[in-house]
């Protein structure tokens, strides 16, 4: 799909080939007035390693075949930044010594996180929780296999990224970076009073950094 003013001279869609790394698009009126600007945007995803800008080239086909000519362009699809989570917030529902606790957490990766990506949540100390598989819950617990798995001695929590993807995205998404994935689990609070901690979060590709979790102390 295709946006932007000038979107609707191509029917507002384009072709992609990434093999080819090829945006075609296809004349949607009879004529495009000569020497107006055409502005038009779409969304690609960035290499999942460092690159170097590259300036593209731009070609016309028939009826009036035009020359591939470089673009006026800089910094495209430059890649500098390792993937992180640009949202991470978490949310609890009780404060009670001893008490069952919801712990809801909101995240967005700038990376779509494939099938199979794990996400490790870490630093939830204190928990008596011992059962090793714990059902998640929330609005996109479909984003992820039905349970997460538990190490009360690590004080770790691993979701596994099903095929699923969260409410509204394509099958093949996994989580997606174009939306918040929002999933509950629930941990006991711990047996003694607690000024409560701040877990981190990080997932299973190359480079993903690893982050504080914003938001409540859990």
């Amino acid at each position: 799909t295709i946006t932007g003013p000038a979107a609707g001279l191509f029917g507002n869609t384009a072709m992609w080939t990434q093999d080819e790394g090829l945006l075609s698009l296809d004349v949607a009126v009879p004529s495009i007035i000569p020497r107006t600007p055409i502005e038009f945007s779409f969304v690609l995803h960035n290499a999942l390693d460092p690159r170097d800008a590259l300036v593209p080239t731009l070609e016309v086909g028939s009826p009036i075949p035009l020359a591939p000519l470089l673009m006026d362009a800089s910094n495209v699809l430059l890649t500098r930044d390792y993937p992180e989570f640009s949202v991470r917030q978490v949310t609890q529902n009780s404060l009670a010594i001893s008490s069952l606790n919801l712990l809801t957490f909101t995240i967005r990766p700038t990376a779509i996180l494939d099938p199979g990506t794990i996400v490790t949540i870490a630093g939830l100390v204190g928990s008596p929780t011992v059962d090793p598989q714990l059902l998640l819950e929330g609005p996109d617990a479909g984003a992820f296999e039905p349970f997460a798995q538990w190490d009360p001695t690590t004080a770790m929590l691993r979701l596994t990224v099903s095929g699923s993807g969260p409410a509204g995205a394509p099958s093949w998404m996994g989580v997606t970076d174009a939306q918040d994935t929002v999933v509950s689990v629930m941990l006991r609070n711990p047996t003694n009073m607690s000024s409560g901690v701040v877990p981190n979060i990080t997932a299973s590709k190359p480079r993903f950094a690893r982050q504080p979790v914003l938001g409540d102390k859990v």
